[in-house]
């Protein structure tokens, strides 16, 4: 939206830019702690892929892993 309102602002179609004012959030500087490579192996060889749940399972898990989905999108597809 800011840079959205700078262009306008900048090309004269519109009068001021409403995010002159506004402050930019503070991010955090913490770095996300995530899986190793073997974590993510050992997750992965964790459901029994012979019995229908397992197999179920699995795919769940790369379907999250591989689409980035939330666990709610995943189950609702």
């Amino acid at each position: 939206m800011r840079t959205m309102f700078r262009y306008l602002a900048e090309e004269g179609l519109i009068d001021a830019n409403p995010f002159d004012n506004v402050k930019p959030v503070e991010e955090n500087d913490n770095e996300i702690q995530i899986m190793s490579v073997e974590q993510l192996k050992r997750l992965l060889a964790a459901p029994n892929q012979r019995r229908y749940s397992g197999f179920r399972d699995y795919v769940i898990m790369n379907v999250l892993l591989d689409g980035f989905l939330r666990i709610n999108d995943a189950l609702s597809l």
